[in-house]
């Protein structure tokens, strides 16, 4: 086998080997993600070089479902699943929650945060 062959093979496969390692390595070089509430009252985002994720997230979501009686309410992520060029792709698991949130188009809902605390969406004030 000629050694360019050997080196180009190399350079392809040993990203694609240790990929399944890095969400671990450097979880913050991951895609943050977006989300939002299919009633347009809520949302919210990863912040990973902050060590905010989808756990805080998802329990923020949670938080608001019951606290506006919205139980009804899902979550819909808003930033669609990086492609293989993109350096972030790297650092993504797909096996995590957050990917199998249904992707929606965001409406860019841009609520201020008393807005949202005191449960004044895009739908109107909670009864």
């Amino acid at each position: 086998m000629p050694l360019w062959l050997k080196i180009v093979l190399l350079v392809v496969a040993l990203p694609i080997s240790l990929r399944p390692l890095l969400p671990d390595v450097a979880p913050w070089l991951g895609t943050s993600v977006e989300f939002q509430s299919s009633d347009a009252g809520w949302h919210d985002g990863e912040v990973l070089s902050k060590g905010r994720d989808f756990a805080d997230v998802s329990a923020l979501f949670e938080g608001y479902k019951r606290r506006c009686e919205r139980p009804d309410a899902n979550l819909e992520r808003t930033v669609e699943k990086p492609t293989p060029l993109a350096l972030s792709w790297w650092f993504d698991n797909y096996d995590d929650p957050k990917w199998r949130v249904p992707f929606a188009e965001s409406r860019a809902i841009r609520l201020s945060l008393e807005d949202i605390r005191d449960c004044r969406g895009a739908r109107g004030s909670a009864a």
